[in-house]
Protein backbone atom coordinates (compact mmCIF):
# COMPACT_ATOMS: atom_id res chain seq x y z
CA UNK A 1 0.00 0.00 0.00
CA UNK A 2 0.99 3.86 -0.94
CA UNK A 3 -0.32 6.40 0.94
CA UNK A 4 0.21 9.45 -1.01
CA UNK A 5 1.18 12.68 0.86
CA UNK A 6 2.51 16.10 -0.73
CA UNK A 7 4.98 17.71 1.21
CA UNK A 8 6.42 21.30 0.69
CA UNK A 9 9.86 22.45 1.76
CA UNK A 10 10.42 26.36 2.13
CA UNK A 11 14.58 26.48 1.69
CA UNK A 12 15.11 29.50 3.67
CA UNK A 13 13.32 28.32 6.85
CA UNK A 14 14.57 25.18 6.81
CA UNK A 15 17.98 26.22 6.19
CA UNK A 16 17.72 29.26 8.59
CA UNK A 17 16.52 26.60 11.15
CA UNK A 18 19.73 24.22 10.53
CA UNK A 19 22.04 26.53 10.63
CA UNK A 20 20.94 27.50 14.40
CA UNK A 21 20.16 24.19 15.37
CA UNK A 22 24.24 23.66 13.93
CA UNK A 23 22.94 20.46 11.98
CA UNK A 24 22.69 19.84 8.16
CA UNK A 25 19.91 20.84 6.82
CA UNK A 26 17.17 17.90 6.67
CA UNK A 27 15.45 17.13 3.51
CA UNK A 28 12.05 16.98 5.08
CA UNK A 29 9.09 19.47 4.34
CA UNK A 30 8.00 22.17 6.11
CA UNK A 31 4.64 21.20 5.50
CA UNK A 32 2.63 18.34 4.15
CA UNK A 33 -1.16 16.72 3.75
CA UNK A 34 -2.24 13.52 3.11
CA UNK A 35 -3.39 13.95 -0.88
CA UNK A 36 -7.04 11.67 0.31
CA UNK A 37 -8.23 14.71 2.25
CA UNK A 38 -7.04 17.01 -0.32
CA UNK A 39 -10.11 15.11 -3.05
CA UNK A 40 -13.51 15.70 -2.78
CA UNK A 41 -13.80 12.50 -0.86
CA UNK A 42 -12.17 13.96 2.02
CA UNK A 43 -10.66 10.64 3.38
CA UNK A 44 -7.57 8.51 4.13
CA UNK A 45 -6.40 7.09 0.43
CA UNK A 46 -4.07 4.34 -0.15
CA UNK A 47 -3.06 3.04 -3.57
CA UNK A 48 -2.76 -1.18 -3.54
CA UNK A 49 0.13 -2.54 -4.54
CA UNK A 50 -0.05 -6.29 -3.78
CA UNK A 51 1.67 -7.59 -6.93
CA UNK A 52 4.26 -6.21 -9.63
CA UNK A 53 1.89 -5.59 -12.31
CA UNK A 54 0.07 -3.11 -9.96
CA UNK A 55 3.36 -0.99 -9.84
CA UNK A 56 2.53 1.24 -13.34
CA UNK A 57 -1.47 1.37 -12.64
CA UNK A 58 -0.67 2.79 -9.08
CA UNK A 59 1.99 5.17 -10.51
CA UNK A 60 -0.26 6.77 -12.78
CA UNK A 61 -2.99 6.69 -10.59
CA UNK A 62 -0.05 8.98 -8.43
CA UNK A 63 0.83 11.25 -10.98
CA UNK A 64 -2.66 12.17 -11.52
CA UNK A 65 -3.27 12.79 -8.03
CA UNK A 66 -0.21 14.85 -7.95
CA UNK A 67 -1.43 16.92 -11.04
CA UNK A 68 -5.35 17.07 -9.58
CA UNK A 69 -4.57 18.24 -5.37
CA UNK A 70 -0.61 18.06 -5.03
CA UNK A 71 0.73 20.69 -7.49
CA UNK A 72 -2.91 23.16 -6.35
CA UNK A 73 -1.90 22.57 -3.07
CA UNK A 74 2.07 23.74 -3.84
CA UNK A 75 0.42 26.69 -5.53
CA UNK A 76 -1.71 27.91 -2.92
CA UNK A 77 0.94 27.70 0.20
CA UNK A 78 3.26 29.00 -2.58
CA UNK A 79 3.79 32.44 -0.62
CA UNK A 80 5.41 33.01 2.67
CA UNK A 81 1.70 34.55 3.71
CA UNK A 82 0.06 31.45 2.65
CA UNK A 83 2.31 29.36 5.11
CA UNK A 84 2.03 31.49 7.64
CA UNK A 85 -1.54 30.97 7.73
CA UNK A 86 -0.81 27.30 7.45
CA UNK A 87 1.33 27.06 10.04
CA UNK A 88 -1.26 28.89 12.10
CA UNK A 89 -3.83 26.62 11.59
CA UNK A 90 -2.20 23.34 12.75
CA UNK A 91 -2.41 20.34 11.04
CA UNK A 92 0.03 20.43 8.18
CA UNK A 93 3.13 19.92 10.12
CA UNK A 94 4.46 16.79 10.03
CA UNK A 95 5.44 17.34 13.77
CA UNK A 96 2.96 19.71 15.70
CA UNK A 97 5.20 20.88 18.16
CA UNK A 98 7.55 22.15 15.18
CA UNK A 99 5.26 24.87 14.56
CA UNK A 100 6.32 26.59 18.03
CA UNK A 101 9.85 26.89 16.09
CA UNK A 102 8.52 27.58 12.71
CA UNK A 103 6.22 30.49 12.99
CA UNK A 104 9.06 32.73 14.94
CA UNK A 105 11.66 31.27 12.25
CA UNK A 106 9.36 32.43 9.62
CA UNK A 107 8.34 36.22 10.83
CA UNK A 108 11.77 36.24 11.50
CA UNK A 109 13.20 35.92 7.44
CA UNK A 110 9.90 37.92 6.60
CA UNK A 111 11.68 40.84 8.45
CA UNK A 112 8.97 41.33 11.31
CA UNK A 113 11.27 41.47 14.29
CA UNK A 114 8.22 42.70 16.35
CA UNK A 115 6.33 39.40 15.61
CA UNK A 116 9.61 37.56 15.89
CA UNK A 117 9.74 39.15 19.88
CA UNK A 118 6.13 38.40 20.25
CA UNK A 119 5.95 34.65 19.06
CA UNK A 120 9.09 33.78 20.89
CA UNK A 121 7.76 35.45 24.60
CA UNK A 122 4.16 33.63 23.99
CA UNK A 123 5.74 30.13 22.70
CA UNK A 124 8.31 30.20 25.99
CA UNK A 125 5.63 29.49 28.02
CA UNK A 126 4.16 26.85 27.07
CA UNK A 127 6.73 24.48 29.19
CA UNK A 128 4.31 21.43 28.58
CA UNK A 129 5.65 20.84 25.75
CA UNK A 130 7.82 17.53 24.79
CA UNK A 131 10.93 19.61 23.23
CA UNK A 132 11.51 22.05 26.03
CA UNK A 133 14.93 22.53 26.06
CA UNK A 134 15.17 22.48 22.40
CA UNK A 135 12.84 25.03 22.14
CA UNK A 136 14.51 27.43 24.23
CA UNK A 137 17.99 26.73 22.67
CA UNK A 138 15.98 27.98 19.71
CA UNK A 139 14.45 30.77 21.25
CA UNK A 140 18.19 31.73 22.42
CA UNK A 141 19.58 31.65 19.30
CA UNK A 142 17.05 33.35 16.89
CA UNK A 143 16.81 36.34 20.02
CA UNK A 144 20.46 36.74 19.84
CA UNK A 145 20.05 37.26 15.95
CA UNK A 146 17.44 39.76 16.42
CA UNK A 147 20.01 42.48 18.82
CA UNK A 148 22.60 41.78 15.74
Amino acid sequence: MVNPVVGLRYDPLERLLAEIAGTASPTSATIAHSVGYLTPGHSFLQLRVAEPGDAERAADELHELVQTYGLPFAGQHASTDALLTALRAGGNVPNPDRTRILIPALHFLRGDMSQTRSCLANHGQNTSMPVVAEYHRFANALTTRLSA
